[in-house]
């Protein structure tokens, strides 16, 4: 079997300690990457510490919905991400509505995808609120 070349939860940590004083980097692909709940933390911690990340692709990493939950706590301080890309992660009900709760502090954030999430009729009363 060839090896793989995952990020993981641990690369993930070290991915976002050393980027967290970079003032360059604009996107960030990690979709496919097995980050799990535990490399949502760190990528959360990322999202905290920058102000120059604008794109940030995290689709299909199984960071369920406590990773998800660090993400959007991440998001009500960050105000330089516009696009976010979440697709496939199977977060829950009750941590997408923590999404629809950080949108109303986050003013920057205009592409958020969920595909593949099941977005239910409470997330969008969220949001509309």
């Amino acid at each position: 079997m060839p090896p793989t070349h995952q990020v993981q939860a641990a690369g993930a940590r070290a991915l976002s300690q050393s980027l967290a004083s970079n003032h360059t980097l604009r996107t960030l692909k990690l979709s496919r990457n097995k980050l799990l709940e535990a490399g949502a933390t760190s990528v959360g911690e990322l999202l905290r510490s920058t102000q120059s990340l604008k794109h940030l692709d995290l689709g299909d990493n199984g960071l369920g919905s406590t990773g998800a939950t660090h993400l959007a706590e991440a998001l009500r301080s960050n105000r330089s991400l516009v696009g976010l890309n979440l697709c496939n992660n199977h977060i829950k009900e009750e941590a997408r509505l923590l999404f629809a709760e950080a949108l109303k502090d986050n003013e920057s954030l205009t592409e958020l995808n969920l595909k593949d999430e099941g977005i239910g009729a409470a997330l969008m009363a969220g949001a509309a609120a």
